[in-house]
This record gives C-alpha cells, structure tokens and sequence, in this order.
C-alpha cells in the first residue's frame, strides 16, 4: 500500500524583553494580503511557529483575528482567508495562524488536551498561558493593530479559544469557540451514548501524538480498523485526504487517491460481527 498523508509572545515583567525571530515577509498566496512568517519566544523559552497576513492596501488600524490550531497552518490559513475567513476578511482584519506547542514547526512537547496549570503555579504553562503570550507580542509587535483581538475555532481549535478565556489578555475582546470538546465523555467523538470508542480513541491519538508535521499518515504495513455501526456518526465520508478549511466547500483536487487493505491471518481471518435485531 502506498504512503498516504494528508497533510508569540509575553515575557513576564520581572524577564524583560521579548525575543523575537523574523522568518521571512512575502507576498502572501492570496491576492491582496502581504504574509509575515515568525518564530517567536513563549515565556518559558519555547517558541511557536506564527503566520500573520495583512491586508496590502491597509487604512488605518485594523483589529487581529487570531487562530491557533493543533492540525497546521501552511496550508489551510491562505486558503480560509478566500473562503471560511472571507466574511472577515472582508471587513478588514489582520490575521494571525499559529501552530499551538509541539505541532508542525512550532517548539516544545505537544500534549493533548492540555490541563489547564493551578492558580498556584505562577511559572507553569498552557494552552491559556500560550494564547495570551501571543497576544501580547501581537498587539506590542505588530504595526498598524488597534490592539483589540478576536479569536475563533471548530472543534479543537474552539478548545484553544475557550482556554484562552480562563485568564484573557486584556486585548482580547471577542471570542468564539464553536463546537469545543468541553466534555469527552459526551457527544460522539470518543464517547457514543455513553460507550467509549476503542477505533476512533485510538486511531486520534495515533494521528495526533505520534507524527509532528503530518495529521494523517498510512504507510506501508500499517494496518486499518474497520468500524461500521448505526449511528448518525461517522458516516461513510469521501476523506479529502488533505486540510481544507471547510470539508463542505472542498474541490476535486483536495481528494486524492488512497488504497485501504484488509489484513487476515490464518488465526486471525477478517470477519464483520453483528447483532441481528429480531422483528
């Protein structure tokens, strides 16, 4: 089978100053926006890969919207501007991408669903401490900001918004997390009604924790778990293989081809079991 896969910063005061390195700034893959590529120090050191797009034809200060995620941003951010981020776009923003803690070229250990740190550990770090560093060096950094930031996310991204809410930066002044995983033991990610999803627990885990720059990955040898039941979710899905901002509005070349086999042994052959509910 062949490989398919799809594919800053606070200082406490006591510290001093920030530390900031400039990757590179070029015309951004959408027409109209001027792209800045930065790698910049988080108050422990660890610094977060950051990609900010400014509108070329700017007139006066613009507000940030901010979006941080665990999946990459090379990607899907250009492309949202021209479609899940046009509305806003629109109406004239700075845009801000950054790879959250140890994901795709941003530093430090990536950990799932990071705990938020205790009230009592004031040199500790999370997600929370992370968005508001980035806050900070935004409005400090960044020329022509009003210093007010937005910030939005689906899904685990919507997580991120909702911990940047715990102890806000005080430029933050509107956030909007949609469908966060508040509670992993509700809904119909790694809970149905109630019962754990063994497949899928493990099969996000593998995709999340095990490959840094590559949310999905299959290559030779690895083996695919076929799971099949009633309800609403998962459906059978045409997987694009590949992030798009929006899986509604994806195109003919986001698909790409990917073969799947079903591994048998003589002791272990491949069967399918299930409940036949009488009349």
């Amino acid at each position: 089978m062949k490989p398919r896969c799809s594919e800053l910063s606070h200082v406490m005061g006591l510290l001093g100053a920030v530390v900031l390195g400039l990757v590179g700034i070029a015309r951004a893959d959408i027409p109209g926006y001027e792209k800045s590529e930065f790698m910049v120090s988080m108050r422990d050191g660890v610094r977060l890969h950051t990609l900010v797009y400014r509108p070329v034809k700017q007139e006066g200060s613009l507000p940030i919207m901010l979006m941080r995620t665990p999946y990459g941003i090379a990607g899907g951010a250009p492309r949202s501007l021209d479609d899940y981020l046009k509305d806003l776009a629109d109406e004239g923003y700075i845009f801000a991408f950054q790879d959250i803690r140890g994901r795709y070229k941003s530093e430090g250990v990536f950990v799932t669903i990071r705990p938020p740190r205790g009230t009592a550990e004031a040199k500790a770090i999370d997600e929370g401490t992370d968005a508001f560093d980035t806050i900070d060096w935004l409005v400090k950094n960044l020329k022509g900001n009003s210093g007010r930031v937005g910030m939005l996310g689906i899904s685990y991204p919507g997580w991120l918004t909702v911990m940047a809410l715990l102890e806000p930066h005080p430029a933050l002044k509107a956030a909007s997390p949609q469908a966060p995983p508040a509670d992993m033991f509700l809904g119909d990610d790694f809970h149905n009604n109630g019962t754990f999803r063994l497949s899928y627990g493990f099969e996000y885990a593998a995709m999340i924790e095990t490959l840094k720059e590559n949310s999905h990955c299959f290559k030779n040898g690895h083996k695919i778990m076929v799971q099949i039941q009633s309800t609403w979710f998962p459906l059978i899905d045409r997987n694009p293989q590949t992030y798009v901002p929006n899986i509604f509005k994806t195109e003919a070349r986001d698909f790409r081809p990917a073969t799947q086999c079903v591994f048998r042994s003589p002791g272990h052959s491949s069967y399918i079991e299930m409940s036949i509910i009488g009349k």
